[in-house]
């Protein structure tokens, strides 16, 4: 069992010997931290290591397959070293040859040869065979020497601090096994989405292994996908804090939080899109590694999936490419238009402006079933078609044999327009207790306009959601009810069309709701 943790200062003249753990397995998270394991070598039932990485509060664990651990404590090795180094200046130089003979030429008087008597302060004092000289050393403009006990250089000693941990163990223990989440090793998924057969796709996913932390040769390593809950990530664990009490305990109120991984890109850098270019493999098969069956392993374990890399080699400060798996599905090009609620969250209703005057945004979307037999993480999906890059967006995490959707581009070849108007308004539907009007009841009727400029039918998905209860609607949607909230007066509602429309055609499509407003 782990004892109390001290802390001691050695004094020695020869070096502790020290043991480097030895990295056997790391898991890494998508937002730059890794759960690293470590191995320690023990003899004669003691360790002492530098290594101890900065982990995050909690998750610095040591543990040993056999025997006991005694203790683990901090100590630190004071050690001096005698360092041999040239002098640095002219007063160093004279100060240390005192009665060597030289040979001085100066600016005030004829060349001297002397024995240095003195070279304190400004003057230098020299025995000649005519008495004492004392001239200045500012005026001194050249310094020769025949004696060969002349000394040019100095031994200064050093004394340097290094803090290590001391491990204790019962004679039993031959390892000693290191546990911690640290920063400095993480990896970025991606997607290449190739549609350029009409039948099925392709998808192929890659991992970029990205290692600032430590030496990784051939270890067992794990890429993990899901959202872990870890709070205290961001502060570190007060045994390697190397930071004072108060300090550490200050860290607790400014560190923490959740981490997740699937937030939405931070913006769009710019909305101007340009030509594409030449594509060199047009003509060509696109071959995107591996095959058609998973290249990497894995295993679902809790909320989280674990990606295997069997052997990995990495070196600190360097960057992997590593593709994962490839898979083919047969998917749909579905053309999606989603309308908003005219209801805000204050319960105002804000008519939808005439057709025409706002134009909705249509999305040329892809649907298919994920075929990799596990789940799809959250990342980046560049689209290609017959070697050109048509699209990029952030797919969503998909789990094992579920059904995903990536969208590629807005469809500007299908016209969408929704407008709505109230037709009917029964002031005063609820009074209070006092019977004054609270609530207005209106009848609110939407119309919904399609034209298909392209060449080709499409397959749509149309959504609108609305606030109220819905009384009519014309081309047989999905109507998807929800239960009002308790201090809610009006349901929700969702209604879902899936037409096909023609190249050339048009559509129309009509609906009535009633909610209840704030009385004017």
């Amino acid at each position: 069992m782990l004892s109390t943790l001290l802390s001691g200062v050695l004094l020695l003249q020869t070096p502790t010997k020290m043991t480097s753990p030895e990295v056997v397995s790391v898991s890494m998270f998508k937002n730059g931290f890794a759960f690293v394991t470590r191995k320690i070598a023990v003899s004669g039932g003691e360790a002492n290591i530098v290594e101890v990485p900065r982990a995050s509060l909690g998750t610095l664990w040591f543990w040993t397959p056999e025997g006991e651990i005694q203790n683990i404590s901090t100590a630190e090795e004071i050690s001096k070293k005698k360092t041999e180094i040239n002098l640095q200046n002219f007063d160093q130089l004279v100060s240390k040859n005192v009665g060597k003979t030289i040979y001085i030429e100066s600016n005030t008087s004829a060349p001297i040869e002397g024995k240095i008597k003195s070279a304190d302060g400004e003057i230098l004092a020299l025995e000649t065979a005519n008495g004492t000289v004392v001239i200045q050393k500012s005026q001194i403009k050249v310094l020769k020497t025949q004696d060969s006990a002349f000394v040019w250089k100095q031994t200064v000693e050093t004394t340097s601090e290094e803090k290590y941990y001391k491990i204790k163990t019962d004679g039993k223990v031959h390892e000693v096994m290191m546990m911690s989440l640290e920063r400095g090793i993480t990896w970025a998924p991606g997607y290449a989405v190739d549609i350029t057969n009409p039948d099925k796709l392709t998808i192929a996913s890659k991992a970029t292994v990205m290692n600032d932390l430590v030496d990784l040769k051939g270890i067992p390593a794990r890429l993990i996908t899901g959202f872990p809950n870890m709070q205290f990530k961001d502060i570190l664990d007060p045994f390697t804090a190397n930071m004072p009490g108060d300090q550490w305990l200050n860290s607790l109120s400014t560190g923490g939080g959740g981490i997740g991984f699937g937030a939405a890109p931070r913006g769009r850098a710019n909305e101007m899109m340009s030509q594409n270019a030449y594509a060199p493999m047009m003509d060509k098969d696109v071959n995107w590694g591996g095959n058609s069956t998973g290249e990497v392993g894995g295993e679902q374990i809790s909320d989280l999936f674990f990606y295997d890399l069997p052997k990995l080699d990495s070196k600190k400060n360097s960057r992997l490419y590593q593709n994962l798996f490839r898979f083919d599905a047969e998917y749909k090009h579905i053309y999606t238009w989603d309308i908003d609620d005219q209801v805000d969250a204050n319960g105002n209703y804000k008519p939808a402006p005439p057709v025409g005057q706002d134009a909705q945004e249509v999305w040329h979307t892809i649907k298919f079933k994920n075929g990799a037999k596990k789940p799809l993480t959250t990342a980046a999906a560049t689209i290609f078609n017959k070697g050109e890059l048509i699209g990029q967006t952030m797919m969503n995490y998909c789990m094992a044999d579920g059904d995903c959707d990536v969208r590629i581009n807005k469809a500007l070849d299908v016209r969408a327009d929704a407008s709505e108007e109230e037709v009917a308004r029964e002031r005063g539907a609820i009074k209070d207790r006092n019977n004054y009007p609270r609530y207005d009841l209106v009848t609110v009727k939407g119309t919904l306009l399609v034209l298909n400029g392209r060449k080709d039918k499409v397959q749509m998905t149309i959504t609108k959601n609305l606030t109220g209860e819905v009384v009519t609607s014309t081309g047989t949607p999905v109507v998807t009810k929800t239960t009002r909230g308790l201090r809610q007066v009006n349901t929700t509602s969702r209604l879902t069309w899936k037409p096909e429309v023609k190249s050339g055609d048009k559509l129309t499509l009509e609906y009535t709701y009633k909610l209840y407003v704030p009385a004017t």
